[in-house]
């Protein structure tokens, strides 16, 4: 039986409107378990974390994950139903191996970004990013996301290494990943959709590499989102 199910009258929305503002000077002195609730400002870019959404925002997303051209390049790609959705938001509250992020850029909506199989030990974890607001399709934050979601990942959470699974024929994914991940191989005929079995391409990017290249990243990104008006 699902929480929801269970529980509909006990699940709690709240929103927690404190963010931590990031930059490059603040050494941040949380436990990774309470960075994963937290909700963080990067100037123009905000990432509210998804635990912490009203029920409005959280069918914003809802809406964005069911709409065909986003969920065909999902591996789990049904429409989700209100149930599932606020089941995986409790499942998000009450574990510690994935955080999801609402991004907003001058308060309006864009899409969304996430980290899963988060290893602690290992430091790891897998990436998720989408646009949901059609207005920013096309202009350069697919880019200006994931790098902010890098930062996040290594400068926030010192992780290690951040990988990401996706379909051989998504080439518009694959180009942005190709600007920040190196691709490490194949998974041939890995997941069966539509009817046949289709390869699913795996790409890295380690600490050492985002040292070596986020300022130039920064320069590429970070302006590019202060220069230009959406």
């Amino acid at each position: 039986m699902g929480y929801i199910r269970d529980n509909f009258e006990k699940f709690i929305y709240y929103k927690n409107s404190k963010f931590i503002t990031i930059n490059d000077n603040i050494n941040y002195k949380y436990k990774f378990s309470e960075l994963l609730t937290l909700n963080f400002d990067f100037g123009k870019l905000k990432f509210l974390n998804i635990i912490n959404l009203n029920r409005e925002e959280l069918e914003i997303i809802r809406n964005w994950r069911n709409k065909d051209k986003i969920r065909k390049w999902m591996y789990t790609d049904h429409i989700i139903t209100l149930e599932e959705h606020f089941n995986w938001v409790h499942r998000l509250r009450t574990n510690n191996d994935a955080v999801y992020f609402l991004v907003e850029y001058d308060n309006d909506p864009v899409g969304v970004v996430g980290l899963s199989n988060i290893g602690i030990n290992d430091k790891s974890a897998s990436i998720g990013i989408y646009i949901g607001n059609e207005k920013f399709k096309g202009k350069g934050f697919g880019k200006i996301m994931l790098y902010t979601l890098l930062k996040f990942s290594f400068d926030v959470l010192n992780l290690n290494r951040v990988q990401v699974e996706v379909f051989s024929d998504n080439i518009v994914a694959i180009r942005l990943y190709s600007k920040f991940f190196q691709k490490e191989g194949t998974l041939r005929k890995f997941k069966f959709k539509n009817g046949v079995f289709k390869d699913v391409i795996i790409m890295s990017t380690l600490k050492e590499e985002w040292l070596s290249k986020k300022d130039k990243w920064r320069d590429l990104y970070e302006n590019t989102l202060y220069r230009n008006k959406w």
